[in-house]
């Protein structure tokens, strides 16, 4: 490509105006589905026109993506911050370590992965978008596999520290503690009597202890 065919260069304002639309979008999706949204709705809640929308935007599902992509790099953010921050947290030394300890690795982990009301109407749409868009397909396995890369980077960590391991692998342990915290927030979001904090991290905590075993069964038994 010579220097005359470069692509346009992107200025700061064309990406405040992006930026801008983002936001709105998720003003939008805090009140409703951007799914069922209009361009018109995400355009006056931002203050720009429908060419300032495409000039950025080919449609409601690319900025959906879009959206999902600028959430989705705050949220994996801060599970890197939150799942690397101090996880020797449960006290000092080696050896076998019982149900507390496991909880309290739990209710960290529950603390860290992304469970409020906002980013779940976002995760939700995007993943029905994936359905049927293989560029949202993309985006939503790629956040996934990451979000499944760090919290089984966390939990080997945990474990290690605990004086367990995986009874398979890091890996299966690791898609069953996913799997229970997103049907734990569907709970929380969608069921009319959603669980208690000491009951997610109770269960939780039983499918970690009955997913590994001591990490020196002889010193377990000793």
């Amino acid at each position: 490509m010579t220097e005359t065919e470069q692509a346009p260069r992107v200025t700061r304002r064309r990406v405040q105006t992006r930026q801008r639309m983002l936001e709105a979008a998720l003003q939008v999706v805090a009140e409703r589905s951007l799914a069922s949204a209009s361009i018109e709705a995400v355009c006056e809640r931002a203050g720009y026109t429908r060419g300032a929308f495409y000039s950025n935007f080919a449609s409601m599902d690319d900025l959906l993506v879009a959206l999902f992509e600028d959430r989705a790099e705050t949220v994996l953010l801060a599970l890197r911050t939150g799942l690397r921050a101090d996880p020797a947290s449960t006290g000092e030394g080696s050896g076998q370590r019982g149900e507390q300890e496991v909880g309290a690795v739990v209710s960290r982990l529950l603390r860290t992965l992304p469970a409020d009301r906002l980013w779940y109407l976002v995760l939700t749409d995007v993943s029905a978008q994936a359905l049927r868009d293989p560029r949202a397909a993309l985006v939503l396995a790629d956040y996934r596999a990451s979000t499944r890369r760090q919290v089984a980077e966390a939990l080997a960590t945990a474990l290690e520290h605990l004086g367990r391991r995986a009874a398979t692998s890091v890996e299966a342990l690791t898609a069953a503690v996913v799997a229970q915290f997103e049907g734990s927030v569907a709970q929380v979001h969608l069921d009319g009597h959603p669980p208690a904090e000491d009951e997610r991290v109770g269960a939780l905590t039983a499918l970690v202890l009955g997913m590994t075993v001591p990490a020196d069964p002889d010193g377990a038994r000793a």
